[in-house]
């Protein structure tokens, strides 16, 4: 997954996607802000992400990774 990220930002693929968890936004804490014109009042949405236990986390993962193989996909960069 990580790879697949990197190959998408080589690519010029970073679309900009802060996430709302627990109350807070990433864009508190970003110090690019005013570089990434991230803007809810020209469409941009935050994306909201929920909280998992460790457990489910590498469950999901590990079901993804297995799906990805059964579909013949292959990762970035292979």
């Amino acid at each position: 997954m990580i790879e697949g990220i990197g190959a998408e930002i080589l690519l010029g693929e970073n679309e900009i996607a802060p996430y709302y968890r627990n109350g807070s936004k990433s864009c508190d804490r970003c110090p690019y802000l005013a570089l990434c014109g991230f803007d809810p009042q020209l469409g941009n949405r935050l994306r909201f992400l929920h909280t998992m236990k460790d457990e489910a986390v590498w469950e999901r993962l590990e079901k993804e990774e297995t799906s990805d193989a059964l579909d013949g996909k292959s990762k970035a960069g292979d």
